[in-house]
């Protein structure tokens, strides 16, 4: 089955128009962090000394929910977005209770990924 350039615009040009929006969210929450001498991490220092400078409770924060859950919220509401108004996907048309329900669920997701994020650098260091 071969499939046509409508379909791949359709598939993919909505992710590559998102992913800078995420981007962009990681960058200024790590700049805010550092204006305020926390060493926040930033692309692939995610794994570096900037992580290892952290609290558990920046980690979580800053690195989980901010980072990384907000910013996955923020991609896949631009991203319902954008294939609600110009593909008129049904499925993606706004609600408050929808966008409330994933918002909470991403915060959730992120709370446990900087749970997870510190768990592996601790036993990291304690090897």
């Amino acid at each position: 089955m071969r499939s046509n350039i409508g379909d791949v615009t359709r598939d993919y040009l909505p992710i590559l128009l998102c992913l800078p929006v995420v981007l962009i969210w990681q960058a200024a929450v790590t700049l805010l962090f550092r204006k305020f001498a926390i060493p926040a991490p930033l692309g692939r220092s995610l794994g570096g000394n900037a992580i290892r400078q952290l609290t558990r409770r920046q980690c979580v924060w800053i690195v989980g929910v901010l980072q990384w859950g907000i910013g996955m919220f923020l991609f896949f509401e631009c991203l319902g977005v954008i294939r609600w108004r110009y593909w008129a996907d049904p499925f993606y048309a706004p609600s408050m209770w929808k966008t409330l329900l994933s918002l909470a669920l991403w915060v959730i997701m992120g709370f446990v990924f900087g749970q997870l994020m510190w768990k592996l650098q601790y036993e990291r260091d304690d090897a």
